[in-house]
């Protein structure tokens, strides 16, 4: 028996759903902050504690793809997605590349709260600090995408990648 080929375009809608089920898990109620958490404004501090069921939340977040790649058609679908998985608690403004800042801002947008999240590549803030670049497009370093997401998740890439945005650039971002 022949096994199937393995495109991109399966990868990513795989590993876009698999983080779909991730970003759910943490939105349920015992991930959720403490009750000290509760009286925060972000959607996201909110999601658990003291708030009423049934209370709906807005998440404005901003694409970095224009209206015919791929990467826009898998944030559309990931919107559609989250928003479904949430039994409508969670409605996302998809908005349009550049729509609040230019593309290399959108990370100080979700920083400052302007924005609750965007969808891009940290590529786009290698201004900050060359880093980045590590976690930009993949994949990278003479490794194949396998290989640069097992060292990702598995071997350190991701704690360092935090460290980088939340200690040296000072970002609260996720």
């Amino acid at each position: 028996m022949k096994l199937p080929t393995a495109s991109r375009r399966g990868f990513l809608k795989y590993f876009s759903l698999s983080a779909i089920g991730a970003f759910i898990a943490a939105c349920l109620p015992q991930n959720a902050p403490g009750a000290g958490a509760s009286g925060s404004s972000s959607p996201a501090a909110g999601v658990g504690g003291g708030v009423a069921s049934g209370q709906t939340f807005t998440w404005k977040i901003q694409s970095g793809w224009a209206g015919n790649d791929i990467f826009q058609e898998m944030f559309l679908d990931w919107k559609g997605i989250v928003e479904e998985m949430s039994g409508g608690r969670i409605k996302i403004d998809a908005l349009s590349v550049n729509a609040v800042t230019n593309i290399n801002g959108a990370i100080d947008a979700v920083n400052s709260g302007t924005l609750d999240g965007a969808h891009h590549v940290p590529a786009y803030y290698y201004g900050k600090d060359h880093a980045v670049s590590l976690m930009g497009t993949g994949p990278m370093m003479g490794m194949s995408g396998q290989m640069w997401l097992a060292w990702y998740y598995y071997g350190g890439g991701q704690a360092l990648y935090e460290k980088l945005v939340q200690q040296k650039l000072k970002l609260n971002v996720v």
